[in-house]
This record gives C-alpha cells, structure tokens and sequence, in this order.
C-alpha cells in the first residue's frame, strides 16, 4: 500500500512538473533604456504599457495585457515597461500616469487615451488600426523617429556619468578631487579653444594683408 501511494504521489508530482514544464513563455516583451531602441526599432508595430508594481489599474491591466499579446501574437509586439524602475524611459515616452499606452511604428508615436476603456477588444482594435484615429505626438516628442533615435544618447548620458562617478570614487577618487579635475579640464578645454580661436583669426588677418 505504502509503494503503491509512493509510486501515485511521484506520479502526481511528475504531471505537475510536467505542467509546468509545458507552460508557454509570455509572449509580452519586457522593456528597459538598454533595450529599447533595438526592439521597437525591429520594423514591427508596438505596443507599450508603462506600468507601476504598486499602481492597482496596472495589476488589474496585467491579465488583460498577457491575452492582447497572445491574441496580436504575429501581428503586433506587445511590451512594457516598469516605470518605477525605469525613470528615464518613462521621461522619454513622456509619461503622465500608470498605466500608459503607446503604439509606435516607423516613426509613429501614438498614445491611448487615459479616459479610454482599457477591455481586451478596445486594445486590440486600437493596435490593429484604431490608432490612427488619434493624433500622433509631433516629430521632435516620438522617442522612435528619426529625431528621437538621435538624441536616445542624452538619456543614457546620466547613466554614464553615474557609472564613471562610481568607477572613480571607488579608486579612490574624493568628491573634492573630482570636481577639482572637473574644473581643470574645463579651463583646459577653454584655453585650447582660445588658443586655436587666436591661431585662425591671426592667420586670417595675415593672409588678408597678404
């Protein structure tokens, strides 16, 4: 008896396993600064949430976030973004309020509207053409346009600096020592730019006398 519920329970653990072993992977995609460039910019239409883990409209938005992507599997990338985490892609998506949704494609940067129901069929249709009822953000506000791309560097510029702050303090580096060299690069900076502001005027004003 005892073999017999030993071999049923590890029967019962094994189909569990089994289970979860055969769960698919959600087909939502998720988002940071790093990597948010080289996905939306794959040539597919997205579709973006930017979310809260403490917003409740985000956590009940989840459930019907996961069918939309299933349902525009192939069709349309669905993604979010933790805007708590990701502060400085929230500020370049230009967000307002959790939940905010965003479609983009080839330079299209159109956000749902915040009073709009958020159902599984209003999504769907926003993302499979309702979004070209709204009006689209201007060139110089898509993070995904032309524009956009070019200036992604100055969002990751803050990063950077944090990283070689850190870098340095941790060589050893003191607050006092590092604005000090700061200030010594500016002037050495601005002497070499007179310099070569002096080299070209008098060279000019040679040759003009020439």
């Amino acid at each position: 008896v005892l073999l017999a519920a030993g071999a049923g329970a590890g029967a019962g653990a094994g189909a569990a396993a089994r289970r979860g072993q055969s769960k698919e992977p959600s087909p939502v995609v998720d988002l940071g600064l790093a990597s948010f460039d080289s996905s939306v910019q794959d040539g597919s239409p997205w579709l973006v949430m930017v979310y809260a883990p403490w917003c409740a409209h985000c956590k009940a938005l989840e459930p019907t976030w996961r069918q939309l992507a299933s349902a525009l599997e192939g069709e349309v990338k669905v993604g979010r973004v933790d805007g708590s985490a990701e502060t400085l892609l929230g500020k370049r998506l230009g967000v307002r309020a959790y939940p905010s949704i965003f479609f983009m494609h080839e330079g299209v940067f159109v956000e749902y509207g915040q009073g709009d129901s958020r159902d599984l069929a209003r999504l769907t249709k926003f993302a499979r053409g309702g979004w070209k009822d709204a009006t689209p953000a201007p060139w110089w506000k898509a993070p995904n346009s032309a524009f956009g791309r070019a200036t992604a560097g100055l969002w990751h510029l803050p990063g950077a600096l944090q990283g070689t702050y850190e870098g340095l303090t941790e060589s050893g580096w003191s607050d006092h020592s590092l604005v000090a060299a700061a200030i010594m690069a500016a002037v050495a900076s601005g002497l070499v730019a007179i310099a070569l502001l002096d080299c070209c005027v008098a060279g000019g004003f040679k040759l003009h006398l020439e």
